[in-house]
């Protein structure tokens, strides 16, 4: 009988070319997704992110199941894995997504927001005194709606005289903007659970009064918090919160005139990126947008008592807010929904025209439309959408007509407004900054794009672009066809900013679901 022990097994060599084919397939994709012409930024970054998780994911099944490595390298792997996947799980929390949908990660101590106010009510009428210097901003866009301020006349040069900070403060959640008249600056915050209209001195930042409901919207996606801006008229404040509640507050006390949830009041849902139209106020009516129920585009209450005028539209709510023009010179009511650019008889609510636009995407509608010259208006939308302007006409026989002049795939704004100055338009076409010509003949001719500033916001204040970009810096910019001409830039901001700015004569209100800060502008001299 032999002593020869039988010889040991000789290991597998380590099976290496299915890595070389992941990781070069992975890259080569990788490298044709970029170079391909996307709708849109964001679906090229979903292909991207997808395209590389699953790079990842076949690296990892090679690795445990077919790369014959030995038993122990693979066992040491799997719990390194799950060491690194608990420590990034412990330190980091989501934080969103950006304008692009590029997913945002903090640290898990930093703070989300401030606590909870307690309820204060200022003594009746004791209002800060108007500041000089300070002019009402009282609804989102400003005082015409539209984007655009007369005055006042900037500085140019932020380098000798910046603008100074008068005052910067935590807040609560929410996309919402300031409106501001006299020395009162309004807002809406997300504190807990809790939603709010509070109400501070526009010089100081002291907290004049707030009010509170129990109401919260959060989406994984689009944050926490209201989305629409105050709108403030004859000492009264309208507000709409993220799930539906409108609320009449007197300006002077914050006193609670009247609150109604016009979502939940006939049974309809709250949009999946909750409530973010702004009231508008004409004559004794707020007209805001009631929810997701078909036949419930828009609806209007009375200011008072918030007694249902009327309600009208064949197409549910969006996240646009209305506005109020004159077209072949008939005071109309504009919205843009989420299958239709419609108008309607601000009186009674009757439907008088529609024009389809992707009625069949499911992609969301945000931009206000934009009144032209000629009876013309522009609308647009993110996703690759693009823009269009539609020529609209009224009929001998009394009816109205809404024609199709151009549609592009150039300057499509996602959640940001566009201005119209001296017959083109500007405005953050996926982030960047662009300059259109809409005439018919030019059939939405782009005359340039340039300068990232991602998802912001903008207002044309006399002569000049006033820039609140994604990342919170503030760009002056010189409108002109020829180009990008960028004068000046600060650092206002930390984190994503998607907050509409306020500019109240000199005073600029700016904000995220972080902080907000009041600066005084400096003026030519």
């Amino acid at each position: 009988m032999s002593d020869v022990s039988p010889p040991s097994p000789v290991p597998r060599p380590t099976r290496w070319w299915p890595l070389w084919w992941i990781v070069g397939l992975g890259l080569m994709a990788q490298a044709v997704i970029a170079v391909i012409n996307h709708p849109s930024v964001q679906q090229r970054w979903m292909v991207q992110a997808a395209t590389g998780m699953l790079t990842v994911l076949l690296i990892v099944l090679w690795f445990f199941l077919f790369s014959r490595l030995p038993g122990r390298w693979r066992w040491r792997a799997a719990v390194g894995l799950l060491i690194v996947m608990g420590l990034v799980s412990s330190l980091f929390s989501y934080a969103g997504t950006s304008g692009d949908l590029v997913p945002q990660f903090r640290w898990r101590w930093t703070k989300t927001g401030p606590p909870r106010l307690k309820p204060k009510e200022a003594a009746e009428n004791a209002l800060p005194p108007t500041p000089p210097g300070a002019v009402d901003f009282p609804q989102f866009l400003g005082p015409q709606r539209n984007g655009k301020l007369t005055s006042p006349i900037l500085a140019r040069d932020w380098t000798t005289e910046p603008p100074k900070e008068l005052w910067r403060q935590e807040v609560g959640q929410a996309w919402s903007g300031f409106a501001v008249v006299g020395g009162v600056a309004v807002t809406q915050e997300q504190r807990e659970e809790q939603e709010l209209v509070v109400a501070y001195d526009l010089l100081t930042g002291q907290l004049l009064w707030s009010h509170a409901d129990e109401a919260r919207y959060d989406n994984a996606l689009g944050g926490v918090g209201p989305r629409a801006t105050p709108t403030i008229v004859d000492g009264t404040v309208y507000t709409m919160g993220g799930t539906g509640i409108l609320n009449c507050l007197q300006l002077s006390t914050g006193k609670l005139l009247w609150s109604k949830n016009i979502i939940a009041s006939h049974g309809a849902a709250v949009p999946e990126w909750g409530a973010s139209s702004s009231p508008l106020i004409r004559g004794q009516m707020v007209i805001v947008t009631p929810g997701q129920e078909a036949g419930a585009t828009l609806a209007a209450y009375h200011r008072n008592d918030g007694t249902r005028l009327w309600i009208s539209g064949n197409q549910t709510a969006s996240y646009s807010s209305p506005v109020l023009c004159t077209l072949a010179d008939t005071e109309q009511l504009l919205y843009f929904g989420p299958k239709a650019l419609a108008s309607f008889d601000p009186a009674s609510g009757k439907l008088l025209w529609d024009f389809p636009w992707f009625a069949e995407s499911k992609f969301p509608h945000v931009m206000s439309p934009v009144p032209l010259f000629g009876d013309a208006v522009l609308i647009s939308a993110g996703y690759g959408q693009g823009s269009g302007l539609t020529q609209i006409s009224k009929q001998a026989d009394g009816t109205w007509k809404a024609t199709e002049t151009w549609q592009t795939k150039r300057m499509k704004a996602k959640f940001t407004n566009y201005v119209e100055h001296h017959g083109l338009i500007y405005g953050l076409d996926d982030g960047v900054l662009a300059c259109l010509n809409p005439a018919k003949d030019q059939e939405g001719r782009q005359l340039w794009r340039d300068g990232k500033y991602g998802h912001g916001q903008l207002l044309l204040v006399g002569e000049l672009l006033l820039i609140m970009a994604e990342e919170g810096d503030l760009v002056l910019v010189d409108p002109n066809p020829d180009g990008l001409k960028e004068i000046t830039r600060m650092s206002a901001l930390t984190k994503k900013t998607w907050n509409p700015p306020a500019l109240a004569g000199e005073y600029l209100l700016l904000r995220n679901s972080l902080e907000a800060v009041c600066y005084r502008m400096p003026l030519a001299k």
